[in-house]
């Protein structure tokens, strides 16, 4: 899995586009394939931004070189709505990308991932690196409505994984990027100082959803 840890940054993204603003913290990867290496990660961590634009976010990488800012551009999927893109930069050149994985199409119900990310901004700091947490859960099923794949793995995601790669056990199988978790809506709670506002309380479900890997490759195929 070192592969997949050397190459999983977190990162921040303020949003800013046409007059947009916003603050979204997420993880994200490096993937290498034709001699070309590419940053993937959540649509929704890059939703103000349009696709085929430019798009400047920072990145965590190292605890003795701080911030690190970055600048390329973000391309989207052409025809569907899929929680994944893909950035093309010549910054961050630690990043040499995943090598030698193939793109799971076709999981096992029961089948063993892993995935990586930074849960709440957490790292692993034991050494110099800000290093990924990695998480385990189990595929469930797939569902693909009107061409976007989504696969649904048993297991529980936190906020800030988004963005962050899904890997079998042996980190030779890239099944996709984690997008969301499955929320279940349990009730309301009323505000006790009688404004009359109601909070919503979710929980999760035990449901993580993942974008398949293969909507990256649609979109990598795609840019000019």
């Amino acid at each position: 899995m070192k592969n997949i840890s050397d190459n999983t940054i977190k990162i921040n993204n303020s949003g800013v586009a046409f007059g947009q603003t916003g603050f979204r913290v997420g993880t994200a990867f490096a993937y290498h394939i034709n001699g070309n290496r590419y940053i993937i990660s959540a649509e929704h961590i890059f939703k103000n931004n349009p696709h085929n634009s430019l798009v400047n976010f920072e990145y965590f990488y190292s605890t003795t070189d701080g911030i690190g800012n970055a600048t390329g551009t973000i391309y989207k999927h052409p025809t569907i709505m899929t929680d994944i893109v893909v950035i093309v930069t010549n910054d961050m050149e630690m990043l040499t990308g995943v090598t030698n994985t193939c793109v799971q199409k076709h999981p096992t119900p029961l089948s063993e991932y892993h995935f990586a990310g930074f849960p709440y901004a957490l790292f692993d700091n034991t050494t110099n690196r800000i290093a990924p947490f990695f998480k385990k859960a189990f595929m469930c099923g797939t569902r693909t409505v009107k061409g976007y794949t989504t696969f649904f793995l048993d297991g529980e995601t936190n906020s800030g994984f988004s963005g962050g790669p899904v890997v079998s056990l042996n980190g030779d199988e890239l099944l996709g990027v984690i997008s969301a978790d499955q929320g279940n809506n349990i009730g309301t709670i009323d505000d006790p100082k009688g404004t009359g506002f109601k909070l919503n309380i979710t929980e999760n479900a035990g449901l993580i959803r993942v974008a398949s890997f293969v909507h990256a490759i649609e979109i990598i195929q795609s840019i000019p």
